[in-house]
């Protein structure tokens, strides 16, 4: 398994296709035409992000982007499942939120309750990942892409 790891000081050359789907896409997430980039991490991250070809490790500061990693291919591809692990319950619901007013279909996972088939994102915190009706999930849907 390959794995792209992305870090605050790294760059990694993508085709130049990839880098402007990935700013098209920020662009409709902000809702601002003029948006660019906070940083070469942050290009990288999203443009990965997309591709869905390998999985993407990336280690960034508070502050510097790391949602728009699911939430750009989520507000461009309604067909494209993610699963996003936070540690704080307070961040996921900042997220829910964030993606009701994107207009993207996001639930928390709930181990005993079962997950809307139409949600794009499931947020979930890491002690639920070990548990059997998390795996199944997973497994079930082709889940791949883990933030």
């Amino acid at each position: 398994m390959d794995i792209v790891a992305i870090q605050s000081s790294s760059e990694v050359h993508w085709d130049t296709r990839a880098e402007h789907d990935a700013l098209v896409g920020l662009r409709s997430v902000l809702g601002n035409n003029e948006a660019t980039f906070r940083s070469n991490a942050q290009r990288d991250l999203i443009v990965a992000s997309m591709a869905r070809e390998t999985d993407v490790l990336a280690v960034l500061p508070t502050g510097h982007g790391k949602s728009f990693a699911w939430e750009v291919p989520a507000y461009l591809e309604s067909n494209v499942k993610s699963v996003i692990c936070s540690p704080f319950v307070a961040l996921i619901r900042d997220q829910l939120n964030r993606a009701a007013r994107l207009n993207i279909s996001a639930v928390q996972f709930n181990p005993k309750a079962p997950v809307d088939p139409t949600a794009t994102l499931i947020f979930t915190s890491w002690e639920v990942t070990n548990s059997q009706a998390f795996k199944l999930l997973v497994f079930n849907n082709n889940l791949y892409s883990l933030f």
